[in-house]
């Protein structure tokens, strides 16, 4: 248009040059910052599998009865000294069978000794290992 009066070609020049500068400044930020986010999110998605799969393996180990445990459900040695029953979720074995899985105190399954008595390794007729804590005459 003959009205019309161009601007001189340094302000052109200037105006093109700080668009490339800014597009160039957004690809040279925007790369790392994408690079950055996929990998955290990565990482999170990680930790979530492991702990899903964590969980599931210790729900498969105990539905295939991989550590079973006696039923002692039903058992007089869980209830207190007054006759009430004991509310806790931890087996409770007697002494013939704590005695016959460490082979009768054996001094071959000492596993070491403290202020209290000698720990004993054990193995229950399932194949469970254990390790029992025989308390000394002159414990408290």
């Amino acid at each position: 248009m003959e009205g019309e009066v161009e601007p001189p070609a340094e302000v052109q020049y200037a105006k093109k040059n700080g668009i490339a500068r800014k597009t160039r400044m957004l690809a040279i930020l925007g790369v790392p910052v994408t690079v950055m986010v996929l990998f955290v999110v990565s990482i999170v998605y990680w930790l979530v599998m492991m702990k899903k799969r964590g969980k599931r393996q210790r729900t498969d180990s105990y539905e295939s009865g991989a550590c079973s445990l006696p039923n002692l459900e039903d058992s007089t040695s869980r209830r207190n000294l007054d006759g009430t029953r004991r509310d806790s979720n931890l087996p409770v074995f007697d002494l013939k069978n704590i005695t016959a899985a460490s082979d009768n105190f054996s001094v071959a399954n000492v596993l070491g000794k403290g202020g209290f008595g000698s720990v004993y390794k054990g193995l229950l007729q399932n194949g469970m290992e254990i390790a029992v804590k025989r308390l000394s005459k002159n414990s408290r």
